[in-house]
């Protein structure tokens, strides 16, 4: 069960309300509708883990299911096969080899479910509850909202998925200047749920107090966004954003001419793609986007974990060159074969030095070749996009953020829009801020997310909104 510590993340919730005096013998999946099922897995000789299972429906009318669990990352797996069925339930999770299974009890509207991974077996029982033990953080908005909230579903026709988000809608006069936000990479929610916090929860509650309409989204196979999540590559998310800065756009309350975009790490390499893609685009805020080629800022987050853990600097020079040699095999070797016979031979003759402080396992080697996303992501360069941006520009990075390291991608950020002859653009590096510009007085290592009660610096907040309210005055005065 120790995979088990690796392969859970946490799920998407959504608040639904429990309707009594249900017989589940006598119903079907489609009829018992959506639910939050919540228990306890007691792990031998681990720990207890908090498990919950949200069924809820998809843009298209479907159902699907998500395994969350809620002690470790705010990352759900969906479930392959689901089924309430002649007073059994049961859920397969392909991909980390589980099987929740069990009766319905209808007395307490219980599931006395085993849990079943590696071929481990684990009582796991369930009940249904209206939300999830989850303590709000500070900056969590509080309802009433002094704005209009509106849930929307819109399409990306190339490829036939459903995006379901929220709209942010200022309650003064329009039409308004409006935003989309891009989360960073990972199965997403709209409110890029990470480590108990919402940033994008945060941050579009305060562009609207400022007067943005703001339009948030599902990625592509979560929550109740359509499409596969899984196969996706960089490209296909930014064909989905694409999707909903057209959308955003043919909406009466907002002003077409002052539509932009917001993007936070992964949304910060796509944000860019969309502006060369579309003249329309007004403006664009990269928060932690890359400047440098992926190869080279994956083996400088890498380095940078490790530093942040500990590491000793000569250990990080030896760590460097070794990740940086199996990354340029990934990003260098086109056949999968060929790449996983070079990437098996640097592991066969690893150094004892390498041994000892290099911790990716052989078999990264099978998801790193078996994922759509990373292949192209590896082989990726933001900055013959970025020498195409014409837009105005605001790029800002933690100068504690161990994941897109500031000062390397800044440079990058910045010398390509010389490139471009932008001369409307704004960089900053804002001190001791983390990858969540978050302010810490540690390492900015991803451990610390979760203990840090700030969502996201007011600074940072501040400094986008007025940036943005800067960039949208003059639609605002009829120019």
């Amino acid at each position: 069960m120790k995979n088990l510590l690796k392969i859970l993340a946490v799920a998407i919730i959504v608040l639904v309300l429990f309707c009594p005096g249900i017989s589940f013998a006598a119903l079907t999946t489609e009829e018992i509708g959506e639910h939050i099922w919540f228990g306890v897995l007691n792990v031998s000789g681990h720990a207890q883990f908090r498990i919950a299972i949200e069924v809820l429906r998809k843009a298209d009318g479907n159902l699907a299911a998500f395994l969350t669990s809620i002690d470790q990352r705010d990352i759900g797996i969906l479930a392959d096969e689901f089924s309430f069925e002649n007073g059994t339930a049961r859920f397969v999770i392909k991909v980390a080899d589980i099987v929740i299974e069990g009766p319905i009890n209808e007395d307490d509207l219980s599931i006395d479910a085993q849990f079943t991974q590696g071929g481990n077996t684990i009582p796991l029982p369930l009940k249904i509850v209206e939300e999830l033990p989850v303590i709000p953080k500070k900056q969590d908005p509080v309802k009433p909202y002094p704005y209009d909230e509106e849930t929307v579903v819109f399409d990306n026709p190339a490829v036939g998925v459903k995006l379901a988000g929220t709209m942010t809608i200022p309650r003064s006069p329009g039409p308004h200047p409006a935003v989309l936000l891009l989360s960073g990479s990972g199965p997403m929610e709209r409110n890029e749920k990470a480590f108990g916090h919402k940033p994008f929860l945060v941050l579009s509650d305060y562009l609207t107090r400022n007067g943005f309409a703001v339009l948030r989204y599902d990625k592509r196979g979560v929550g109740r966004s359509t499409g596969d999540h899984h196969s996706a590559k960089p490209s296909d998310f930014a064909s989905d954003a694409l999707a909903g800065f057209r959308y955003l756009r043919s909406r009466p309350d907002v002003d077409p001419r002052a539509v932009g975009i917001v993007g936070h790490s992964e949304g910060g390499l796509i944000a860019p793609m969309i502006a060369t893609e579309s003249p329309d685009v007004a403006f664009i805020v990269m928060l932690a986007g890359p400047g440098i080629s992926n190869c080279e800022g994956i083996v400088l987050q890498n380095c940078a974990i490790r530093r942040a853990k500990g590491m000793s600097e000569a250990d990080i020079v030896i760590f460097h060159d070794w990740i940086e040699r199996y990354h340029v095999i990934l990003r260098d070797e086109k056949d999968d074969d060929v790449a996983r016979k070079k990437l098996n031979s640097l592991f066969d003759n690893m150094t004892e030095d390498e041994k000892r402080i290099v911790p990716t396992p052989r078999h990264a080697i099978d998801a790193d070749l078996s994922s759509p996303w990373f292949r192209e992501f590896i082989a990726g360069d933001p900055r013959p996009t970025l020498r195409k941006v014409t837009c105005p520009v605001l790029a800002l990075n933690g100068s504690k953020d161990v994941q897109v390291s500031a000062k390397e991608n800044l440079r990058g950020i910045e010398e390509s829009l010389k490139a471009a002859g932008n001369t409307r653009y704004t960089v900053k590096e804002m001190p001791d801020m983390n990858h969540l510009f978050q302010v810490t007085d540690k390492t900015g290592a991803v451990e610390e997310y979760k203990d840090i009660e700030e969502t996201m610096s007011p600074v940072v907040l501040d400094t986008i909104a007025q940036w943005l309210v800067s960039q949208t005055e003059r639609y605002a005065q009829g120019k």
